[in-house]
């Protein structure tokens, strides 16, 4: 597997992470804060590609990295992190992971709701990525319909599925939400 390893940079202050150098394939600055260097885009085109960050905290910069990668044609991204933040008290955050597409309304009914919850999650548009749209359905159990969304690994359903569990108060226990 070839591997190409450059210094991550910033060109802003993110207050989500610490201002410590990430190795990946990321360099330079975008709108979002990171871009593909121009001579690993043609590399990066429909590859897997490993993410390496050392701490993870809320997720907001592996988001951002991810939808740079995403953008550049990346057609899976793995992330693998050395220590992720506890919150006070030692309670685990947990990974919240949601399929979507860029213009389904239920899809943004469900990252609303846990905006509002103050939860971080990765997102992961499915929209032209048939690879990704059938990952998604292997972990879905056959669904094909979007979002999923999964916490911890685990199936929770849909948009209909994350306000049922909102509704019963049993959301907030899922997501360690005191």
């Amino acid at each position: 597997m070839p591997v190409w390893s450059t210094d991550m940079r910033t060109g802003r202050y993110l207050p989500t992470s610490s201002r410590t150098t990430a190795r990946c394939l990321l360099n330079g600055m975008s709108r979002s804060a990171f871009a593909v260097k121009p001579s690993l885009c043609g590399f990066v085109a429909g590859r897997r590609v490993l993410l390496n960050d050392d701490v993870m905290t809320t997720g907001a910069t592996v988001g951002a990295c991810c939808k740079v990668l995403r953008n550049a044609g990346a057609a899976e991204i793995r992330v693998l992190t050395l220590a992720r933040v506890l919150t006070s008290g030692g309670i685990r955050v947990p990974k919240i992971e949601i399929y979507t597409t860029p213009f389904c309304p239920f899809c943004h009914r469900a990252k609303a709701l846990l905006r509002g919850k103050g939860v971080a999650f990765d997102e992961i548009d499915v929209m032209w990525r048939p690879a990704l749209r059938l990952r998604m359905k292997e972990r879905a159990m056959g669904r094909h319909s979007v979002p999923q969304i999964f916490v911890d690994g685990a199936l929770i359903g849909g948009s209909d599925e994350l306000a049922a569990l909102d509704d019963s108060g049993e959301l907030d226990r899922l997501l360690k939400i005191p």
